[in-house]
């Protein structure tokens, strides 16, 4: 463990000071800046439309829209196909953020907060999903960079520039 955090430094050292960043300058319970908008609400829907809500026509989410966001920051991911309701985002990032999501479920279960899919918990899981695929990819791409470009200072440019690009 030790020698795959020295190999990785410069990638956690990165991963920490962009981590501090957030979490001062983050704030979850702000309608305006929730991890779970935009784009990220279409791929998201499908984990509490299947685990919370049995629901895929989305019924629930004009309550959920209600209750956490504000109407201008809102987009719609539905379409009207057939007189039914469907997502129009693809459910890949929803397998990925399965496990993140049902640990905030399982949390919010057993403590007693709001189990709804949107809650202060599982904003916060959605981002430490986000920073673990982030995390991961960073790895993938310097394993990449180095495999492929054989002399060790180009391979660190290449993954410096890969970063900040």
């Amino acid at each position: 463990m030790i020698r795959f955090l020295k190999e990785h430094r410069i990638i956690f050292t990165v991963l920490s000071v962009l981590l501090l960043i957030q979490s001062f300058t983050a704030d979850l319970n702000n309608p305006y800046r929730k991890p779970i908008v935009g784009d990220a609400q279409g791929y998201y829907a499908y984990l509490p439309a299947i685990f919370i809500y049995q629901d895929l026509s989305y019924e629930f989410m004009d309550d959920i829209q209600s209750e956490y966001y504000v109407v201008s920051t809102s987009k719609s991911f539905l379409n009207n196909v057939d007189g039914h309701k469907v997502n129009k985002y693809f459910p890949g990032q929803a397998i990925l953020y399965a496990p993140f999501f049902l640990a905030a479920h399982g949390l919010a279960v057993i403590s007693g907060l709001p189990a709804d899919g949107f809650s202060f918990i599982y904003q916060l899981f959605f981002l430490i999903g986000f920073w673990f695929y982030f995390l991961l990819g960073l790895i993938f791409f310097k394993k990449y960079c180095s495999t492929w470009i054989q002399h060790r200072h180009y391979s660190h440019l290449c993954f410096d520039c890969g970063i900040w690009n």
